[in-house]
């Protein structure tokens, strides 16, 4: 059971057959120590009749929070940024302009106290540079959604500086922007939002390739 029952349960489960006994072994050597209190809390909650009530509430929740964030990237981050719109998850894949390195641009957010995964972290190769993941599995309030506003400001600067996000002028001896501190969320813009009329994401049929939600420049 990974995790609809709760994000900080991550239990998994194997059937070995005849195998058994030499999986068991491996796990005691190779692996830390399984956790008995937690797998008889989630057995117990697997013979419960709530928990079918709970994986349907949990996936109308998350639908609902995967759009607004997907409103929010459409209207806030770089033309032409891709992302994904899976028929079920706690988890959204963006894929920004081929010039954007979003490891640098998880540098400059980790500066201000924010994180997502970096494409590069998920790859041996250069091949999703450009990529980055949300996991929006933690409280969906309004310093989330400042914060997934504020990568996309971040992201549009720095696609306007370069590549790198470095400040061209910098090079000229010009000062560089100063250090930024940790990041407030400022709620008056969320509260702007709330009384625009929500758009609906036009999507592929099959759900599995990226749909571009802003549009390119011309």
């Amino acid at each position: 059971m990974p995790k609809p029952s709760h994000r900080a349960c991550a239990s998994g489960w194997v059937d070995g057959g005849r195998w058994r006994k030499r999986i068991a072994d491996h796990k005691r050597l190779q692996g830390a120590a399984t956790n008995v209190v937690l797998e008889e809390a989630l057995a117990d909650l697997l013979t419960q009749g709530n928990y079918e009530t709970h994986l349907r509430r949990l996936t109308s929740q998350m639908a609902l929070r995967r759009n607004d964030a997907r409103h929010l990237i459409a209207h806030h981050f770089p033309p032409g940024t891709r992302v994904s719109n899976p028929p079920a998850s706690d988890t959204l894949w963006l894929e920004l302009a081929p010039e954007m390195d979003t490891m640098a641009l998880f540098k400059r957010c980790a500066a201000e106290g924010i994180t997502f995964g970096p494409g590069q972290l998920f790859t041996a190769t250069d091949r999703y540079r450009n990529c980055m993941r949300l996991s929006l599995s933690g409280p969906w309030n309004n310093q989330a959604q400042e914060a997934l506003l504020r990568i996309g400001e971040i992201a549009c600067a720095m696609l306007k500086r370069g590549p790198s996000g470095s400040d061209p002028g910098a090079s000229a001896g010009t000062a560089p922007d100063p250090a930024p501190g940790p990041f407030r969320p400022a709620t008056t813009r969320l509260e702007a939002l709330a009384h625009k009329r929500p758009i609906v994401l036009q999507v592929p049929a099959t759900m599995r390739e990226p749909c571009q939600t802003t549009p390119s420049p011309p």
